[in-house]
């Protein structure tokens, strides 16, 4: 039968449990010794740059239930073990308007940029769920 299988409409515990999700980011983060400086830049830029440290996104969002999320760190953590070590250098900088405000954006050399596409595609092996629908 389907006992079991859904859930009584009346039960608000049972689907709030069932439904409940989180949207998990993975993120490159500086060095604590260089967020006085981005800090400062974005303290003059960004409205809500208290919410959240200094970091480069890889992959957002990752939609995962709480019992995902466990074994969502564990895939993580394996991908990123198996990394090699990276520096992450700038190349050039420069800005483009989003009409409302502009954003100032960093290019990354091209090995750390080699680097962070190696990241970026084994987390979207592992997530592909991620991409863009």
């Amino acid at each position: 039968g389907t006992q079991g299988r859904w859930l009584d409409p009346s039960d608000t515990k049972a689907q709030s449990a069932q439904l409940r999700t989180h949207k998990v980011g993975v993120c490159i983060v500086p060095p604590e010794e260089c967020w006085e400086g981005i800090q400062a830049i974005r303290r003059a830029q960004d409205r809500h740059y208290a919410k959240w440290m200094p970091h480069l996104n890889l992959l957002f969002p990752i939609t995962c239930t709480d019992e995902e999320l466990q074994s969502s760190t564990e895939k993580v953590s394996k991908i990123v073990s198996a990394a090699k070590a990276f520096d992450v250098s700038l190349d050039s900088i420069g800005v483009f308007d989003h009409g409302v405000s502009t954003m100032l954006w960093a290019r990354p050399s091209a090995q750390a940029s080699a680097s962070m596409r190696w990241l970026h595609r084994a987390l979207l092996r592992e997530f592909p769920h991620s991409l863009p629908q």
